[in-house]
């Protein structure tokens, strides 16, 4: 029986629901373990994990076996419930995602956006620990979000793309 091969690496970003900075540094990395650990459950190939206190950037593979919707959806699920189960009662990701093929080749480069997201939303790592105690935000999740969208020509309206406050 012939083999089939396939290489889909996806660049995916989805934010906590209302913007709310939960994603606090003791917990980071603990809560992209569990990410990582998920996509690995269900046969993704993971490259890189990171954000900031209220988004997170997955660049990812897909295995042919999957769709898109439920391997993020199974990944929202499992790390709310974690969240959850430590100490974050009201933790919970927007409904939505943004998603996009990224070119294997090009890997490197989407790894160290999303490694430099501290600084890119911040201005620094020292400046991302500060923040965690104060409000003052270099670049939004909300404009990066618009940017992307746009750098990708996506249609979207914007009176769906960010939940208000309930």
């Amino acid at each position: 029986m012939p083999q089939s091969f396939i290489r889909v690496v996806l660049h995916t970003t989805f934010g906590t629901k209302y913007r709310r900075p939960l994603i606090l540094p003791e917990i980071e990395q603990a809560l992209h373990q569990v990410l990582d650990a998920k996509l690995r459950d269900m046969d993704c190939r993971v490259y890189k994990i990171g954000g900031a206190m209220d988004h997170v950037h997955l660049l990812h593979g897909l295995p042919r076996s999957h769709r898109i919707s439920d391997v993020l959806r199974e990944v929202k699920a499992r790390s709310s419930c974690w969240m959850r189960d430590h100490g974050y009662p009201d933790f919970k990701w927007q409904t939505g995602y943004a998603c996009h093929s990224a070119d294997y080749r090009d890997r490197s480069v989407l790894e160290r956006y999303i490694a430099n997201q501290k600084a890119h939303h911040y201005g620094s790592v020292a400046a991302y620990l500060e923040k965690a105690s104060r409000t003052q935000v270099r670049r939004t999740f909300e404009d990066e979000y618009r940017t992307l969208l746009d750098e990708l020509d996506l249609m979207y309206e914007e009176k769906y793309l960010f939940a208000e406050k309930g």
